[in-house]
């Protein structure tokens, strides 16, 4: 970084309060000091008045200090005009920079909240109507993520996974985090909620179809333990899910 500007006196107090200029050097000699002050616009470091407890970069320079005088809020009126980066190894956030980052958390976190809450209806709901699925007898692909990573562990399953209430507290987990990656991936595509949600469920389904009931040995879809209904009955409340999550979400964004 170039040093422009002045050379002044640095023990001068009532010397020539003529601003720094970047094109001219004007050097002022005084009997009682041996001592030079470089300046350089648009910012400079002098020595400090005696009221100052500690020193402060980026102060401007000359007749700007004496016209506005030192108070508590000095170091924020120089920051706030002084560039993110003036001197090397000092950054400096200014107000704009802060607002500007403000809304963008506000808003990732308003539909972090927003998929939560639609996220956990909406699997209530999917949850009903695979548990009445069962008391009618019918075998749905439910449980096949749990069962995936009970088997890439590669150690015997604990007591606990085997148990209805962990079964169904995972369960409601996997549909919470669905809806928050939802909210995060689709929440702001310029599209309607009901088109949204279905094409989510499409793409979920075939990740569980081709990879997650495959993997554990029951084939495309689990055709190989499920019969159609069982099939058709979980993509119906699979389906509901995303098409719920969707419609819920869109609906609690409108209302913060």
């Amino acid at each position: 970084m170039a040093i422009a500007g002045c050379v002044r006196d640095a023990n001068e107090e009532g010397s020539d309060k003529r601003p720094c200029s970047a094109n001219t050097q004007v050097a002022h000699k005084h009997a009682h000091s041996s001592q030079i002050l470089r300046c350089s616009l648009p910012a400079c470091i002098r020595p400090l008045p005696k009221r100052l407890s500690k020193p402060l970069y980026g102060q401007p320079c000359c007749s700007r200090i004496n016209q506005m005088g030192w108070n508590k809020n000095t170091s924020n009126v120089f920051a706030s005009r002084m560039p993110p980066r003036t001197l090397p190894g000092l950054f400096v956030n200014t107000p704009a920079q802060n607002q500007s980052r403000s809304p963008l958390r506000h808003h990732t976190v308003a539909r972090v909240r927003a998929g939560i809450v639609a996220g956990f209806v909406a699997i209530l709901v999917n949850t009903a109507m695979l548990i009445a699925a069962d008391h009618l007898h019918i075998v749905t692909a439910r449980g096949g993520l749990l069962t995936l990573l009970l088997k890439l562990s590669g150690s015997p399953a604990p007591r606990i996974t085997t148990t209805w209430g962990f079964q169904q507290f995972f369960h409601i987990s996997v549909g919470i985090g669905m809806a928050v990656a939802y909210a995060i991936s689709f929440g702001d595509v310029p599209a309607s909620a009901m088109l949204k949600g279905l094409i989510a469920a499409v793409f979920v389904w075939v990740v569980n179809a081709c990879v997650v009931l495959p993997l554990i040995g029951q084939g495309f879809a689990g055709y190989r333990v499920l019969t159609g209904l069982g099939m058709l009955t979980f993509a119906l409340a699979h389906t509901i899910f995303f098409v719920a999550t969707a419609l819920l979400y869109e609906r609690r964004r409108r209302t913060v």
